[in-house]
């Protein structure tokens, strides 16, 4: 029996720390999605402002 309270204790212990990882790396991914659409929109935002440097040079009439 107190072998079996032993094993529990330690079992409960593992998933303590299990659960303790899987937070932990489910904060860090949600860190990283966020990082990914700031790149994403300063990425659109560098896009546009080449595209519309590019329409600007090219003059009126040049897109159909």
């Amino acid at each position: 029996m107190m072998s079996q309270n032993r094993q529990q204790d330690i079992d409960r212990q593992k998933a303590e720390n299990d659960f303790q990882v899987n937070v932990k790396a489910e904060l860090e991914i949600e860190l990283l999605r966020q990082k990914i659409d700031e790149l994403r929109e300063t990425e659109v935002v560098n896009l546009t402002a080449a595209f519309t440097t590019m329409l600007r040079k090219a003059g009126p009439g040049a897109v159909a």
